[in-house]
């Protein structure tokens, strides 16, 4: 009977995370040019544990490495710079990294509500993945 169970719990599928999953696809789909935002700011730790999955997404929300800051998630730009940042021409995808479900609502704060806002006003959404514990979208001009 314990086997059972010891071998459900093993199947990748019932993993709380799926990080390496998740990780794949951005290593399978992006381009050398891609964006990344973070919703919300404390899931930039997912670059510090995944920095081949994560790692080569330019971050166009981060003012402060989460180093310099000392904290998990860095300093972000304010919220009015995260329009200017999806402005730039270079930046033509995005890679949302957000929650298990997608997080909306009123309960986002102004920083988290304006990446949201901005992305969905300037891009449109060509790809969505979703794993046990995050989901990626990713959005194009």
């Amino acid at each position: 009977m314990l086997i059972t169970v010891q071998t459900r719990l093993r199947n990748p599928e019932n993993w709380p995370d799926q990080l390496r999953e998740a990780t794949d696809v951005i290593q399978r789909e992006s381009r050398s040019s891609d964006a990344v935002v973070w919703l919300p700011t404390n899931r930039r730790a997912l670059a510090v544990v995944y920095p081949h999955g994560f790692g080569g997404l330019r971050d166009i929300t981060l003012a402060i490495s989460p180093i310099k800051a000392e904290n998990f998630g860095g300093v972000e730009v304010s919220p009015s710079s995260i329009s200017i940042g999806l402005n730039d021409p270079a930046v033509t995808r995005v890679w949302l990294v957000d929650g298990e479900i997608p997080w909306r609502g009123p309960s986002l704060d102004s920083l988290n509500l304006s990446k949201i806002n901005s992305l969905e006003r300037k891009f449109r959404r060509i790809g969505f993945w979703w794993f046990n514990s995050l989901s990626l979208t990713l959005y194009e001009k």
